[in-house]
């Protein structure tokens, strides 16, 4: 008799749950996300703090901050919030003066180390508008100005943008469409649009 790992059966089981409610919530309930969309022309524009929460991202943040510096829209800051990194990422930051470079400090108990970073640098911005993004995240030229205006336009007071993931492995794209999936089926789309959802 082949013994089975209860880990392992567990797991597929999950994947397997996951996979028929992600793709029936597709079918027959509703589109899972929105495009972005613009109702008209921006007549301001509001400034943005974008705060990238760094750690230990040497290889990847430059190409991030490029991406950054290259965006058509004319009022940001860009602040680059350092969690004690032990590699060249503040030698990477350092490069870029037009961007603000902080220290997180400590962090404090029961916090994480990632949303930590976020409130140490929204602590420090001057805009009306918070954009939150990763160190491996390129933004695309035109990228903050959609945004803006979906927001404005839609009179959103937040937005979460699912953007085009890079997948070099089969496991990787596998792991994407199974999170992708689990999200799905467990409706937080819809609840991430239900105004009386906490």
């Amino acid at each position: 008799m082949v013994a089975v790992d209860p880990l392992l059966t567990i797991f597929g089981i999950s994947v397997f749950t996951s996979m028929i409610g992600g793709f029936s919530y597709i079918l027959w309930i509703r589109a899972p996300f929105e495009s972005l969309k613009v109702s008209n022309e921006l007549n301001y524009y509001p400034k943005v703090s974008i705060i990238v929460p760094v750690r230990n991202e040497e290889k990847r943040l430059e190409a991030t901050l490029d991406s950054l510096q290259m965006l058509d829209y004319p009022n940001f800051e860009v602040i680059i919030v350092d969690g004690s990194s032990e590699d060249g990422t503040r030698r990477v930051a350092e490069r870029y003066d037009k961007f603000t470079l902080i220290n997180e400090g400590d962090l404090p108990t029961g916090w994480i180390g990632k949303v930590w970073g976020c409130w140490v640098g929204a602590q420090k911005s001057t805009g009306e508008i918070l954009l939150f993004t990763d160190a491996d995240v390129k933004h695309s030229k035109e990228s903050l100005k959609l945004i803006v205006n979906h927001l404005l336009s839609n009179n959103l007071e937040a937005l979460t943008v699912l953007t085009h993931q890079e997948a070099n492995s089969f496991w990787e794209r596998m792991m994407f469409v199974i999170l992708f999936l689990i999200f799905i089926a467990s409706g937080g789309s819809r609840e991430s649009k239900n105004k009386k959802s906490n």
